[in-house]
């Protein structure tokens, strides 16, 4: 179009010359003609001049995209970098999208939730027959040390015993503890028979020795049933102590101070290494089994759980919002460390385009607004060559 009016302009200017008399109207059309064709032609140099040199010819500053590639790559990554990539507009942006709503209403559908329960169920079967696992839970051992230190401080814990000796959890443990003891001395009876006649005279008789232990025994035994009787004196005495020797020790702090010792030493202990470790080889155990013997059965059972994880949160905005407060959080802050590299990326990737590709590329974007400038300029130059004509008139 932009070229049909170049030559429509021209033939109505050369064809206005073969007139013999000229009125003012022709005149006037040949004037706009004439002006259009010269606003035309500068606006398709100026046009031209942007991608290549117009008719081949070396005229300085034309062919700019191609002769700057490298600077202009550099400045349109620095602009995508620095007006794109701003991590509170990208934090906007993403609260804007919901992508907790649209992502908890897509995992709604089974499909979806098995699609993902598959991929979980191929990362489960990946990380059990492949990982290092002695490697794995020295470092869940760390990390579990942090938090028990973190998440159970001794003051919580020394409170929580206090609280649980003072309900009927203790007499339980106490008649637990009775029992125990009691068990071990009938047990042990021939035990106390040989102490007692290690340490007699060598003039008692072996069968008072017998005697002795087994009244001793007897004795300590009855002892012990009486404390196991609920309402017996001596057990209403003996929780009496036993409670104000827990208030003493809550009370002057050392029990605070045991229970920190106790947990300090327990989590130093290679038992805690242990104890991680045949949780996490059991865990690993029984879902190796289960994904190698059925993964597809695995992934169908694991399935049900996410979808109706998904169904609960999609009724709860609280919670969706602060997922997405969360994860908006950490895109925006990841976006910003890598601001850089995302800035570098699209500059690298424009100034390694050959510039015949760099041309193709801008012209397929930006072409068809490109040719409304020398339609433009085809327009707007007849407008004021007219405009000059009749002012010509005027003046004359």
């Amino acid at each position: 179009m932009a070229t049909l009016i170049l030559v429509v302009l021209s033939a109505i200017f050369f064809i206005t010359h073969f007139f013999d008399h000229l009125g003012w109207g022709v005149v006037l059309l040949q004037s706009m003609a004439e002006a259009g064709m010269i606003g035309a032609l500068a606006d398709w140099f100026a046009v031209e001049a942007l991608f290549r040199r117009p008719l081949g010819l070396p005229i300085p500053h034309t062919a700019l995209l191609p002769a700057n590639q490298k600077r202009a790559a550099e400045n349109v990554g620095r602009f995508f970098q620095t007006y794109f990539l701003e991590k509170e507009l990208i934090r906007v942006r993403i609260l804007e999208l919901q992508p907790a709503r649209y992502a908890f209403s897509w995992l709604v559908k089974r499909q979806n939730a098995r699609q993902i329960s598959g991929y979980i169920t191929g990362i489960l079967e990946f990380l059990v027959v492949g990982q290092d696992q002695i490697r794995l839970t020295s470092k869940l051992s760390n990390q579990l040390r942090k938090i028990v230190m973190r998440a159970a401080p001794s003051e919580v814990l020394a409170a929580e015993i206090v609280k649980l000796l003072s309900t009927s959890a203790k007499a339980e443990l106490t008649d637990d503890l009775l029992r125990l003891v009691r068990s071990a001395l009938e047990d042990s009876r021939e035990d106390v028979v040989t102490m007692v006649q290690d340490r007699s005279r060598w003039w008692i008789a072996a069968r008072v020795d017998r005697e002795v232990a087994n009244r001793i025994t007897d004795a300590v035994l009855s002892v012990i049933d009486e404390l196991m009787a609920p309402s017996s004196r001596l057990r209403v005495n003996f929780d009496s102590t036993i409670e104000r020797i827990i208030k003493k020790l809550a009370e002057n702090g050392s029990l605070s101070e045991v229970v920190s010792h106790g947990k300090e030493h327990l989590i130093a202990s290679e038992a805690f290494d242990d104890l991680v470790a045949s949780i996490l080889n059991q865990t690993r155990d029984q879902i190796s089994a289960q994904v190698q013997r059925n993964p597809q059965a695995f992934a169908d059972d694991l399935a049900q759980p996410i979808r109706m994880f998904a169904v609960k949160m999609s009724k709860d905005k609280e919670a969706r919002q602060k997922i997405e407060d969360g994860f908006a959080d950490a895109v925006a802050a990841l976006i910003s460390e890598l601001k850089p590299l995302l800035g570098n990326y699209v500059s690298d990737m424009i100034g390694s385009w050959e510039p015949e590709m760099l041309i193709d590329r801008f012209e397929v974007e930006v072409g068809r607004d490109l040719q409304f400038i020398r339609i433009n300029g085809s327009v707007l130059g007849a407008a004021i060559g007219g405009a000059i004509c009749l002012i010509s008139f005027a003046l004359n």
